[in-house]
Parts: C-alpha cells; structure tokens; sequence
C-alpha cells in the first residue's frame, strides 16, 4: 500500500491541482466522518473534504449524561490509467491516552456510485468540475459511539484517542491498495462513566424471547430496564432488574425473559438508570416472531438480484410482505395482488450481498441469501 496526496481545490478558481505521485492512478480526494455531541453535529474531514480537518482535533468533553457518536462515514476517489476503485473502508480505534492501544475496528462502505457525470455521486463533485471520473464510497447507517468504546478500554476521567483511516482497493495493471495517513483526535472524559455495557442481545427461545447482557465498572447504577417496541416509536417496558453495583467479579451478567412477545418483529432496547436519575440506552436489537406458513423461496441462494416467492394453498386474505436485513431492520414492505398457487417476483438488487429476511402477514420469515 502506497500513501495519497493531497488534491488541494481552490474554489474561487473552480480549478482542482492533482498532486499526485508519478504512475499513481487511483487517489483518495476527501474522505468526512460527522462527531454528534449530544446532538450537536460537527463535520471533520480528510483531505479536501467538508468541515474541520480530523487530525489534532478536540472532539469535546463527555461527562455521564453526554452521548457522543461517529456517523455518516464516506470517501471519494479519482481514477486514472486505467485503475478503478472497488472497495473502501474505514478502520479505527479508540483508547486511554498514555494507556494500552486498543486494536482496530473496520467499517466497510457501500459503493455508492460512478462519479462520471452521475448528478447522485456524493458529494456532487460535478458542480465544481474537479473530478472528472471516479467513485464514491459511504456508510451512513453506521453509528459508532465513541462513550460506550471509552468505556470498554477505561471508563475513567481522562482524555481518549480516535485513531482513523481511510482505505481503497485498486484492480488494474500495476494499480494496489491505497490508504490515508493516520488522523488522531481527542476526547476527554470529565466525571467517570458508571456502566460499562460490554453486550446486550435477544434470541427466540421457543414461543419466548430471552434478553442477555453482561456489565463491568457499575459505578452509582440503580436499575435496569428492557423495553419492547413493534414499530421503534411506541415503547413499553416489559421487565426490570436491580443492579448488582462493582462486585469482585469482572463482569456482571443478567438475564430476563419476554413471555408475551409481539407477532412478527420486535425491537428491544435496553434503558439503565443511575441513582442520581440519569438515564442512557443500549443500541436495539431485533426477533423476528410469527407462525409457520407454507412459503417458499426459490432460487435460494439468489444470484442475480431477483428471486420468486411460492405461495401455496394460501387463504383468500390479503397478503402483506415485508423485508428486513440482518440486523431486523425494515427496507421495504408492499403488498401484491395474490392468487391461490401463485408466484411472486421478490426484487433484491439494490440491496448488498448478505442475509435477508421475506415476512408474508404473520408467518415465520424466510431468510434470504444474496451473492
């Protein structure tokens, strides 16, 4: 892996100076991560790219009851000589400063699209006219969240590295992977951060859901509470547990069980509370929940982006498909004109490679392999 130049775009001449190394034919222009501080959105950038530069920066002060979050993860790329960007990645790690280097952390981006006179390409490069071709690169579901990853390597007042870099692989004669320079910001922590939630994840246990999670450094926790929700905008609580509080034991784990889970897809979150009242949420996970029904899918694995869905001996009812991901999360849901014994196409092609998952009303979802 070689490293990249910076193409520096003075825009008041609307003119981009590649700087380039001789025979380099794919280059990283910018690269931008967005830090989300309690809300409060700042953009950082590589190269020449949005905002502040993420190098040196000062990401902010958390304290107990700050959030504060990584997003919106992207990259840009130039081509020439015959080289083409396929793939990139972020990498990243976060540690105690003065303390042990944490190991790195990989995001990998989506190919978003050609930046050849393509008006979608982020971030519309052609409104300058300074990148003629190229590809662009981006992750924006992601969500890092850097209180949580400063919990896991201390918990404790001080100041926290994030370490970041960009990398893209090349096909092409002579063509090889590129990446970015090292960019290192700081954060600090001024009060300690009371509960380090190192998992918490749902699994069906048979017509139940069993929710696990395991804690150290329960510094000043009061409770803990697993909320379900059906369409993640209506929540109820579904059941509570005491906090054990620092033990000598260097994890502490519980366990709880939803009895009555909804039909289809339930989200669960988990809320834990500290005896001054402050309050912090887990990430959500999903269990997808329904009676079995008689469907299938076929071609499966899918190649090609399209497959078909067999129904058959279905009632006369309405029928009411909806697709998930991996992680549970929504992507579409539609509902087509059915005729007993019928078949029906199920598109995937905009979606990645990896498992889906197809819900006809309330059976049990079919997964799905794309290729």
């Amino acid at each position: 892996m070689i490293f990249t130049r910076l193409i520096h775009c003075f825009l008041a001449l609307i003119v981009c100076l590649p700087l380039a190394l001789p025979g380099q034919t794919v280059t990283i222009v910018r690269a931008n991560v967005d830090i989300d501080l309690d809300g409060s959105i700042t953009k950082y950038k590589y190269g020449d790219g949005e905002g502040d530069p993420l190098d040196a920066a000062a990401l902010g002060d958390i304290t107990s009851a700050s959030e504060l979050k990584m997003t919106s993860l992207n990259v840009l790329t130039t081509e020439s000589g015959g080289c083409t960007a396929t793939a990139a990645r972020i990498y990243y790690r976060i540690y105690l400063q003065g303390g042990p280097v944490s190991a790195y952390q990989t995001v990998q981006f989506t190919d978003i699209c050609s930046c050849a006179g393509d008006p979608d390409c982020w971030p519309t490069p052609q409104s300058s006219g300074c990148v003629p071709t190229g590809r662009s690169f981006q992750d924006l579901s992601v969500e890092i969240d850097l209180k949580a990853a400063a919990l896991a390597v201390g918990g404790g007042v001080g100041t926290y590295v994030l370490d970041v870099y960009w990398e893209v692989d090349a096909i092409g004669a002579g063509c090889s992977a590129i990446v970015t320079p090292l960019s290192s910001a700081t954060y600090t922590v001024s009060t300690p951060l009371p509960v380090e939630l190192i998992s918490f994840n749902a699994h069906k246990t048979g017509s139940a859901v069993t929710l696990k999670w395991a804690t150290a450094s329960e510094q000043n926790s009061h409770y803990f509470e697993v909320e379900r929700s059906g369409d993640l905008f209506a929540w109820e609580v579904v059941g509570r547990l005491n906090s054990r509080g620092t033990q000598a034991a260097a994890w502490q784990t519980y366990s709880l069980r939803d009895e009555k889970p909804l039909s289809g897809l339930n989200y669960y979150r988990l809320l834990q509370v500290d005896k001054d009242g402050s309050r912090y949420y887990s990430s959500v996970v999903a269990v997808l929940m329904g009676q079995k029904g008689n469907l299938q899918i076929a071609p499966n694995p899918v190649g090609d982006g399209l497959t078909w869905l067999n129904l058959r001996d279905w009632p006369n009812t309405p029928l009411h498909l909806r697709l998930f991901d991996t992680y549970g999360r929504l992507l579409r849901e539609w509902q087509p004109d059915v005729e007993q014994d019928t078949r029906i196409p199920i598109d995937i092609s905009a979606f990645p490679n990896g498992f889906l998952w197809l819900q006809a009303n309330d059976s049990t979802p079919v997964k799905i392999i794309k290729q």
